[in-house]
C-alpha cells in the first residue's frame, strides 16, 4: 500500500525523535489534510482486515517524506533535479543512524 507520511508523521513533535510505524498521526490533528487523514483512516483499516481476517497474507506500506516536510526536518536545501529522491534517502539514512 501507498502511503503518506501523514499517516504516522504529524503527532510527533519533537524533531529529534525518529517516527515510526509505532506513532499513528492523531485524527483530529490540527491542519491534517483530507487526503492524510484518508490515508491514515484506510491504512489503519488495512492493518486491522490483516490483524482480523489476514491469515498468512502480508502486509506493507511505503511512507515517502515530501518535500516541505524533508526540508522542515532536515532543514536541507536540495541541490539536484531529484530532490524528492535524495530526500527520503537522507531522512532513511538519519532516522537509522546511518548518518547524524
Amino acid at each position: 500500500m501507498t502511503s503518506n507520511f501523514g499517516t504516522v508523521g504529524f503527532s510527533n513533535k519533537n524533531p529529534y525523535i525518529a517516527t515510526t510505524e509505532a506513532d499513528w498521526t492523531d485524527p483530529k490533528e490540527k491542519g491534517l489534510s483530507v487526503y492524510e487523514k484518508s490515508k491514515l483512516l484506510s491504512e489503519h483499516a488495512a492493518w486491522d482486515f490483516i490483524k482480523k481476517e489476514g491469515g498468512n497474507l502480508e502486509f506493507a506500506t511505503s511512507r515517502n517524506v515530501s518535500n516541505e516536510k524533508a526540508k522542515k526536518i532536515l532543514g536541507w536545501k536540495p541541490i539536484a533535479n531529484n530532490e524528492e529522491t535524495i530526500l527520503t534517502s537522507i531522512y532513511s539514512m538519519i532516522k537509522f543512524g546511518v548518518i547524524k
